[in-house]
């Protein structure tokens, strides 16, 4: 008796969480119009000059720039950007919409920009642009940049 209430506890879990899981999976074309949403508030924020688009990154995520330096951590990121606009700020950003390519739990997304960095005090502006690769995962339900890397000639 003890085993076959066990039995059916479990098999009920089991039905009520395939059930639920079944219902709230996404299409893809779903997945697809939320990612690309999140995408260009990104961009938005970036292009603002908000060192808080860094807050679209994973705590633990890891950058390689064009150097090959790596540098680990939002929070490190952050500091950075916030030293980087506190003397420049974006004048000009475009960008291609995003290559999206689906993985199971991931997304891996590349895109081309061009960027006019202006200095704050001179004026004196220079452009950068290049190919922006970036590895997307859901963490907590929110799209989060777990790993970039970029190529600017």
């Amino acid at each position: 008796m003890k085993y076959l209430l066990l039995f059916t506890s479990c098999t009920i879990l089991t039905l009520t969480l395939t059930s639920c899981s079944t219902d709230s999976q996404k299409s893809d074309q779903e997945i697809r119009a939320e990612f690309e949403e999140v995408f260009h508030t990104f961009y938005e924020v970036y292009g603002s000059s908000d060192p808080d688009f860094v807050d679209y990154y994973a705590e633990d995520f890891i950058n390689m720039d064009n150097t090959g330096n790596v540098e680990r951590g939002a929070a490190n990121y952050k500091k950075v950007w916030e030293a980087n606009f506190s003397t420049h700020v974006i004048d000009s950003l475009s960008y291609t919409d995003p290559e999206i390519i689906f993985s199971r739990d991931m997304i891996f997304t590349y895109n081309d920009y061009w960027e006019r960095f202006k200095n704050r005090e001179t004026g004196e502006s220079r452009d950068v642009s290049g190919t922006w690769m970036a590895v997307w995962k859901p963490i907590d339900g929110e799209w989060k940049v777990v790993m970039t890397t970029y190529h600017s000639p």
